[in-house]
């Protein structure tokens, strides 16, 4: 149970099983750490960044900005773009890889 995502989901389940509001709320409160805390450590690869939907929205905007990119979510996924290249599309399940050029897009298999 090393990563931080499974924990989470346990401290959920105790949540559950609580008895009285103030545990469960504990509980959860400590869940949701755990999940903020395993985003940030999946944006912390220069090289790659896996998109799911345990990713928080911030993430991944964060992670192209420091490459030079702009980048929004919508309906359709993660578009990016760079100034004079065409706008990229990415969904969850993809991978945003950084060559040290250019940011391109692992479709999920």
């Amino acid at each position: 149970m090393s990563d931080l995502r499974e924990v989470a989901r346990e401290y959920e389940r105790d949540a559950d099983r609580a008895f009285g509001a103030g545990r469960s709320r504990r509980l959860r409160a400590m869940a949701a750490s755990l999940r903020y805390i395993a985003g940030n450590r999946d944006g912390m690869d220069p090289g790659a960044l896996r998109l799911t939907l345990g990713v928080r929205l911030d993430i991944p905007d964060r992670w192209c900005r420091r490459h030079g990119y702009k980048a929004s979510l919508g309906a359709g996924g993660l578009a990016f773009q760079r100034d004079g290249e065409p706008a990229q599309v990415a969904s969850v399940g993809d991978t945003l890889r950084w060559d040290g050029q250019s940011i391109t897009v692992e479709p999920h298999a």
